[in-house]
């Protein structure tokens, strides 16, 4: 006899755009508010206990597009979000350690090949390229708080030198880190990266 038989499920549902704590915050909210029964929230995703209706699956999608958010229903979209994330977290935690990205995303995924594949077709772009675009938002991030040196920027944000930081933050801006800083152009949002 199968106990579990009768077991409630639980439902996953990947969200797209989720990026820091108060988007964790925010999704939160939007299911409670709907009063369904949240079991975990992450970094693009949320666990209900039981299932939902389509219909409710539109009424959830509509709060979540309503706030910048939205459901992913394809697996490879899924996946690369989850890859975005883990990213967004190598690059806010030293850059990767100097650890080299594809051992670090084997050990966090289990196949790098693969995924940085699905990766590349479903983005347009390299796991690499991306992770690149975020260290140097993160720089433009602490150069806009200016409390820190170059060189300490350089060592939080994981790049061996200030003149490795220097060339790539030019390569990637068109333009020096002290020119940046005298323009404060401003930073993209880590959503729209």
């Amino acid at each position: 006899m199968n106990l579990n038989a009768n077991a409630p499920t639980n439902r996953r549902f990947d969200i797209r755009n989720m990026v820091c704590d108060r988007c964790v915050m925010t999704v939160t909210h939007i299911f409670n508010d709907l009063g369904l029964d949240v079991i975990d929230v992450g970094l693009g995703y949320v666990v209900i206990a039981g299932d939902v209706s389509v219909e409710m699956s539109r009424r959830i999608d509509k709060e979540l597009r309503n706030v910048g958010f939205e459901l992913i229903e394809d697996d490879d979209i899924s996946m690369v979000e989850r890859v975005k994330i883990f990213l967004t977290r190598l690059a806010r935690d030293g850059g990767g350690d100097n650890i080299k990205l594809s051992v670090a995303v084997a050990r966090e995924f289990d196949d790098y090949k693969s995924v940085s594949r699905v990766f590349s077709t479903v983005e347009g772009r390299t796991m690499e390229r991306y992770l690149m675009t975020h260290r140097i938002e993160y720089v433009k991030e602490l150069l806009d708080y200016g409390e820190l040196t170059l060189s300490e920027i350089a060592w939080r944000t994981g790049f061996s030198s200030v003149a490795h930081l220097s060339r790539r933050f030019k390569d990637e801006t068109g333009m020096t880190a002290s020119e940046y800083k005298a323009l404060a152009p401003g930073r993209c949002p880590l959503d729209k990266i």
